[in-house]
C-alpha cells in the first residue's frame, strides 16, 4: 500500500512540474511574440 501511494504521489509531483514548465514556456512566447512586435 505504501509503495502504490509514494508511487501516485511522484506521479502527481511529475505531472504538476510538467504543467509548470508548460506554463512557463507559454509565458515566455507570449513575451517574446510582445517584445518582437
Amino acid at each position: 500500500m505504501p509503495v502504490s501511494l509514494e508511487g501516485k504521489s511522484l506521479d502527481i509531483g511529475i505531472k504538476m512540474e510538467k504543467n509548470e514548465l508548460f506554463r512557463l514556456n507559454i509565458l515566455y512566447e507570449i513575451s517574446l511574440g510582445h517584445g518582437i512586435s
